[in-house]
């Protein structure tokens, strides 16, 4: 997937949920991850277990805040939004999985 159609993808994820776009350098940072992350998933088993980050409540989303920020991964809220947006685009992509 090329830059403008993963960013036309966010956007309809963004305006779906009622949430501000994504700045350009958090366009590009998530753009990166896309292409790591979507090698790193490597069967329809792996990816119906990372669908469980789409249902996430804001609870979990921040505990899952958290357990990145111990790993050295700073995220703000709206980020990690974005984040399962990014998981919602390859599942869907790769293994057709709807969200």
């Amino acid at each position: 997937m090329d830059f403008y159609s993963f960013k036309n993808r966010i956007y309809e994820f963004c305006n779906k949920n009622a949430q501000e776009y994504p700045t350009d350098n958090d366009l590009k940072y998530f753009y990166n991850k896309y292409h790591i992350t979507y090698g790193l998933i490597k069967d329809r088993s792996e990816a119906r277990s990372m669908s469980r980050f789409i249902r996430f409540s804001t609870k979990q989303r921040l505990l899952y805040r958290e357990q990145l920020s111990e790993l050295g991964i700073e995220l703000t809220p709206t980020q990690v939004n974005y984040y399962i947006y990014m998981i919602c685009i390859i599942l869907k992509e790769k293994y057709n999985i709807d969200t």
